[in-house]
């Protein structure tokens, strides 16, 4: 009896002054039940209660403490919903993809490799502009969120705007600052849209289109869970 509480004393010195008084309460409280069921009992069998008990408290206070038994409960909860889910999303895939169906372009030869005589400029063009005229046209209003324009004098504007900045490359701005600054005012903008501010740390990158840009939310979060929730999986 004296080992065992000998080894809660000990237990105690590694806590908390809250948590001390709660464990040597709750020591005090189970003294006569200990007292009465290791009465007459050999002093190899109370030292195996003991350890025991200071291994079940162990375990019970990394079960329990700061929510680990929530947090591993939802976590075994989203991991039973992602499988469950991804059986109706793989079905709905399949779907979708027997629905899919490309419309034919009439080409006068199909290239599958480099040509070993080249083209001239005018061939090119034509070859273009019968390859385009197969397409459907943006300007009818039948493409819905495939094609945002503001109309042949919007779109000449931006022509000539692409023009100035055609041959310039994001990724070296030691040599073309002027992209820079026009990305991180973008970024700006986007930030001060949803109320943010770049001294709170917030900050963006400029994307290339809608897909890549939901590609790199979704990366966003998977980094924050991994980061801030250990999820790895």
């Amino acid at each position: 009896n004296s080992f065992c509480t000998l080894l809660a004393v000990v237990g105690v010195r590694h806590r908390s002054k809250t948590e001390q008084s709660t464990m040597l309460s709750g020591r005090t409280a189970i003294r006569p039940f200990l007292d009465a069921a290791l009465g007459g009992k050999s002093p190899a069998t109370s030292f195996y209660c003991g350890v025991a008990a200071t291994l079940a408290a162990q375990l019970a206070w990394y079960l329990f403490a700061r929510g680990r038994v929530a947090r591993r409960t939802r976590l075994a909860v989203n991991r039973f919903v992602r499988v469950v889910a991804r059986v109706f999303i793989d079905r709905e895939i399949a779907k979708a993809m027997k629905g899919i169906t490309f419309k034919p372009v009439d080409r006068p030869s199909e290239i599958n490799k480099l040509p070993e005589n080249s083209m001239s400029h005018t061939a090119i063009l034509d070859t273009l502009r019968k390859m385009r005229a197969q397409d459907d046209d943006y300007r009818d209003g039948t493409l819905s969120g495939t094609v945002y324009h503001g109309g042949d004098e919007h779109t000449e504007f931006i022509n000539r705007a692409m023009e100035m900045y055609q041959w310039t490359n994001p990724l070296h701005t030691e040599n073309f600052p002027s992209v820079r600054v026009m990305e991180a005012e973008v970024v700006k903008m986007v930030v001060d849209m949803y109320n943010g501010s770049l001294d709170d740390g917030q900050c963006g990158s400029v994307t290339t289109g809608g897909s890549e840009s939901i590609m790199m939310a979704i990366k966003v979060y998977r980094d924050m869970a991994r980061h801030e929730r250990s999820i790895t999986e």
